[in-house]
């Protein structure tokens, strides 16, 4: 039974995948399309990380009911300089809004003392904290995104990944919940 908790994840127990593929089908994942239609609004999401910065890019079409990642970043052990300059040269897209972790953002570079935040917005990328949300409701307005349909006769999700969003796939398969032991 703990085996089958860690590989499938069971939401009301809070243990192993937390987004199984029970609930992300591989109907969420699609073929690439044209989203520079003008009817799209396109914003970066960047988490620096402690040992890699990643980045997903996402359209929002223009009814607001159809979320779409559509392009990946991960730079593993690479200077905040090389991350900003590889997250800039992707994509021609106007940006409403570049968002970085809420947490991640008051962290302080250990040689500058400077803010993370402050740190990428000199190297280009305009961020803005996002807004703090606790883990768990931001986890379950995902899974309601998963498994809603939207459009006509119940066609698509709400929620999409191109198919060349290998990065993000594959982080979506190791994202498990924390294990909690005896010790905390």
């Amino acid at each position: 039974d703990e085996l089958k908790l860690r590989l499938e994840g069971i939401p009301f127990h809070r243990t192993g995948l937390i987004y199984p593929d029970g609930v992300f089908k591989p109907q969420h994942v699609v073929e690439p399309y044209d989203l520079l239609d003008g009817r799209h609004t396109f914003y970066r999401c960047i988490d620096p990380g402690w040992r890699a910065c990643g980045c997903i890019w996402v359209a929002i079409n223009a009814k607001g009911d159809k979320f779409t990642i559509y392009r990946d970043y991960i730079g593993e052990q690479r200077t905040i300089s090389a991350n900003c300059q590889a997250i800039n040269s992707m994509g021609r897209e106007v940006y409403a809004q570049t968002y970085m972790d809420p947490f991640a953002c008051e962290r302080t570079h250990e040689h500058s003392g400077e803010r993370t935040i402050d740190i990428f917005n000199t190297h280009g990328t305009n961020a803005t904290p996002a807004p703090k949300v606790d883990i768990i409701p931001g986890i379950d307005v995902v899974k309601e995104l998963l498994g809603t349909r939207s459009g006509v006769d119940g066609e698509g999700f709400k929620f999409e990944v191109f198919c060349t969003c290998e990065q993000f796939l594959q982080e979506r398969r190791n994202y498990r919940w924390k294990v909690v032991t005896e010790r905390g």
